[in-house]
């Protein structure tokens, strides 16, 4: 596919569902990683639905105290884990809802957000590339734009903390979060598709980029979160807090499952979409300007050379 100028915001769309599609290795790694977040937090709640961790204050003497810390590291930890394990597995239908809320939950967290800025490089450059990039060069992706965009996750959380701090909660402070969601994604975008290393140039270029086709990033943005508000919707309309459908076990399960993927897979067409549409106007598909890392030779392989 050759530089399209007339690329249109459905087109993006459709370009951008198409590249998520095409890999669903990323769509599985990013469940799996906010799976793997959560899930003590998603066990500890159905062991316990109030759980409140202290500290306790012992008694006694000093060999009584030594023998009793000594258990708290060693006997303890197995205790309370099989404790969990086991009311996971005899209530699974709570357990799975627990994981649900907080998979859905945590994307608001500070220590979520920083995951998601060290996948974010990896994701937009398999996604901007079209192409399998493997586990390496997804990885050194990530490793390449983590802290470019922990720097520019210093300017996105001031940018936030203005917003909340003088609009409050508001229309306009929807529409405030909203530019600045666009804003900042599209920064990511040209910062990985052109190998940018100043944040502040990348936002600059995203901040051009939007001004010169305000009218397509905004069609594109609505049509991206129309699809994530019809998602949420169906969810709430046919899931297991109505009363429309009566869910089996199971059926609660893979529901509540299927609507997280639902929500990773529109929070991931929103990159690919935006990057399809920037690739679109300004370069060509598949384009990034930072070579491919190549797997390097095994070190057997000196061993053999003459």
């Amino acid at each position: 596919m050759h530089r399209s100028p007339e690329m249109t915001a459905l087109g993006a769309f459709r370009d951008g569902v198409g590249r998520v599609n095409r890999a669903p290795a990323v769509l599985l790694g990013v469940w799996l990683m906010t799976a793997i977040a959560v899930l003590p937090t998603a066990l500890a709640q159905t062991a316990n639905p109030s759980p409140r961790p202290t500290f306790p204050v012992m008694r006694g003497d000093i060999g009584d105290r030594w023998l009793r810390e000594l258990d708290r590291y060693t006997g303890d930890p197995a205790v309370d884990l099989g404790l969990t394990l086991g009311a996971a597995l005899r209530h699974p239908v709570k357990f799975t809802s627990n994981l649900t809320a907080w998979m859905t939950v945590e994307s608001r967290s500070a220590a979520f957000l920083i995951l998601w800025l060290f996948v974010a490089g990896g994701t937009i450059d398999r996604y901007a590339r079209d192409r399998a990039t493997r586990s390496h060069g997804f990885f050194a992706a990530c490793g390449v734009f983590f802290f470019r965009f922990l720097r520019l996750g210093l300017v996105m959380a001031a940018a936030l903390v203005v917003v909340s701090r003088y609009l409050q909660q508001s229309v306009v402070s929807s529409v405030a979060l909203a530019c600045c969601r666009v804003v900042f994604d599209y920064a990511q975008v040209r910062a990985v598709v052109e190998d940018r290393r100043s944040m502040l140039g990348a936002l600059r270029a995203a901040l051009s980029f939007i001004r010169r086709n305000w009218m397509t990033a905004i069609v594109l943005y609505a049509v991206d979160y129309a699809v994530f508000a019809a998602l949420v919707g169906l969810y709430v309309s046919v899931g297991p807090g109505s009363a429309t459908i009566v869910w089996s076990m199971w059926g609660v399960i893979l529901l509540n499952q299927g609507y997280v993927l639902g929500r990773l897979w529109v929070t991931l067409v929103f990159w690919s979409s935006e990057a399809a549409l920037f690739q679109g106007r300004l370069a060509h598909a598949g384009y990034v300007a930072r070579r491919m890392p190549s797997w390097p030779d095994s070190p057997a392989a000196e061993a053999i050379q003459p």
